[in-house]
């Protein structure tokens, strides 16, 4: 199993515009070159797999929130990373974890693009690329989990989406989307 799909769906679903499939790209790359990021799909995967589930439990658990948007970005941003490393990787994963994470990402795409205007998500993606780079500590050093994961620093400045959504304007919205 090549990880082929998932690239076309980032590509043409999750963010369905071409302008902001570039800035994200340059985005993830400028992230990428500034801390140093490994060059691991292992790695990239994992995380992948960990904010598409994250995005999936703050739906769950809270509705439409700022922070569901914040999700989402952070799924186009490591998606964007480990798309990166495609061209020279052929990573293959777990079947059962493939397809399930497929059909999560579908859910996310599903539910952010009826809820939410590509200007909307490319504000909020813009937001986040911003607030990851603050992750960098006083002296410039990169904080990093054993794992190559980058950690937030004491600098580290969480993204402020609270403006983009009205909150009651998006749960009438998404109570009309999902028929409820």
């Amino acid at each position: 199993m090549n990880t082929s799909i998932l690239t076309n769906m980032i590509m043409n679903n999750l963010m369905p515009s071409v302008e902001g499939q570039v800035i994200i790209k340059d985005s993830v790359y400028e992230f990428a070159n500034t801390f140093d990021t490994p060059n691991d799909p292992k790695l990239w995967y994992s995380l992948v797999v960990e904010e598409t589930f994250e995005f999936y439990e703050e739906f769950v658990l809270n509705g439409v929130t700022p922070n569901l948007l914040k999700e989402y970005a952070d799924v186009l941003y490591v998606i964007a990373g480990f798309i990166r490393l495609e061209d020279t990787t052929d990573y293959a994963v777990n079947d059962k974890q493939y397809y399930k994470l497929l059909n999560t990402l579908q859910f996310a795409e599903d539910v952010v693009l009826s809820l939410f205007s590509t200007e909307l998500v490319m504000e909020a993606f813009e937001r986040v690329h911003l607030s990851n780079m603050s992750k960098l500590d006083k002296d410039g050093n990169v904080l990093r989990h054993a794992s190559g994961k980058v950690m937030k620093s004491d600098l580290y400045q969480k993204p402020n989406l609270n403006d983009l959504i009205n909150k009651e304007e998006m749960i009438q919205e998404a109570k009309t989307q999902l028929g409820a």
